[in-house]
């Protein structure tokens, strides 16, 4: 695959103009170095921005700028034998082992050396203003982080004892911080990840060729279970996505009692075959780009592919509301998706239900037919323009209408 590879501009260079990696043996070297370092503050470069908190996904997919003096680059999960590859049962047997030992340094303090105040360090000024900033996108300035997190400014990496420690970082007050919406109203489902709407889709299909342009949802897919996604055949879907700057804890979007919980297996950099090189050329002239950030661009596709945990509730308001599913799914490296609730466990509006590790990732909540929701603005015109600005983690998402 790193030989499939288009040996044409732009893809025999990186973006930067280095060379391209096209021998596997140097891939698994540079592998072996990053399982022993942490994630670095790298934002010098739209490229690097949109990796940042991704090192062996900017080694697979992107760019190599973590420990490669050549900034080289590669494009291997675009080439028809990276398709074939990155599906495999056997390939992600391997990733998994590779990201569950990598999870394991990054709970060590080894893995604090990242948390400094170093031009390249988490704790650097350009580091807590970004990660300040998507916190606080409402004041003007944000408020500093210290006053957003839980953690100590005068301690050594600000009291974070590992790099797992401050990637799921708490904050400081959420019930003033992210109060709940509505807590009393049963009607008011709030927004259960720190998130920026994606998709919002009606009717959904129990069993769909998901595979196909448009990447619809499959509901029988996404739960790995034809008797799970039954009851939510003809039902509502809402994505969205997490960056890897945002909050990483998942929270109950209504109060009920957890009535399944099921990890699942899958892909990690998988993406929609569409997301592949279409050719070396347009059909109006121009040159045609894969997916350089996958799986970004194929993240309905990856919800029912992906390595994933789901999380069933029966609501309260069980006439009106029925069940909620939500589907936590880990793209690229976050290959723990950690559920921290039980099946029969009672949780109420606004809980934690779980986190995920070191990256962005991807959400669904999913509820049944009969239900009637009206989503607030921002849902409508994310579906519409694409909008990058997170909704605050529960606060007001919908309400049940008649």
């Amino acid at each position: 695959m790193l030989e499939e590879v288009p040996n044409v501009p732009p893809f025999d260079k990186n973006p930067k103009g280095g060379p391209q990696i096209r021998d596997w043996r140097q891939l698994l070297r540079a592998f072996n170095a990053q399982l022993e370092r942490a994630p670095v503050w790298l934002v010098e470069s739209e490229w690097q921005y949109k990796l940042v908190g991704f090192p062996f996904a900017a080694l697979i997919v992107s760019i190599c700028f973590l420990f490669s003096a050549n900034n080289q680059q590669e494009w291997p999960l675009s080439t028809p034998s990276g398709l074939i590859a990155f599906h495999h049962p056997q390939v992600n047997t391997a990733i998994r082992a590779l990201l569950n030992e990598y999870s394991s340094f990054l709970n060590t303090t080894a893995s604090t050396h990242v948390l400094n105040s170093s031009p390249h360090g988490w704790l650097s000024p350009s580091a807590l203003s970004n990660l300040s900033s998507v916190a606080d996108p409402i004041s003007t300035p944000p408020r500093p982080f210290h006053e957003l997190y839980e953690c100590s400014p005068h301690e050594p990496h600000y009291g974070y004892k590992t790099w797992d420690d401050f990637f799921t970082r708490r904050w400081r007050n959420i019930s003033t911080l992210r109060p709940v919406g509505s807590p009393h109203n049963d009607l008011v489902i709030s927004n259960a990840c720190e998130s920026s709407p994606l998709v919002l889709a009606h009717n959904v299909s129990l069993e769909s060729k998901f595979w196909v342009k448009g990447q619809p949802y499959s509901l029988q897919d996404i739960f790995s279970s034809r008797e799970l996604a039954e009851s939510f055949a003809g039902g509502t879907i809402y994505q969205a996505y997490l960056s890897a700057l945002s909050y990483h804890r998942w929270h109950s979007p209504v109060s009920g009692r957890v009535k399944k919980v099921k990890n699942i297996n899958g892909t990690y950099y998988a993406e929609h075959a569409l997301q592949g090189f279409p050719g070396v050329w347009n059909g109006n002239g121009t040159r045609a780009l894969p997916d350089v950030v996958s799986p970004d661009a194929s993240q309905g596709y990856i919800a029912q592919t992906a390595t994933r945990a789901v999380v069933v509730i029966e609501a309260d308001e069980r006439e009106k509301l029925g069940e909620v599913a939500l589907v936590f799914v880990g793209m690229a490296e976050v290959s723990t998706a950690e559920v921290t609730v039980r099946e029969g466990e009672r949780v109420e509006k606004g809980d934690q239900l779980g986190m995920f590790h070191f990256g962005g990732s991807t959400h669904l909540q999913i509820f049944e037919p009969h239900v009637k929701l009206e989503f607030r603005d921002e849902v409508y015109r994310a579906d519409r323009n694409h909008t990058q600005d997170n909704l605050p983690v529960r606060g007001f998402l919908a309400r049940v209408v008649s």
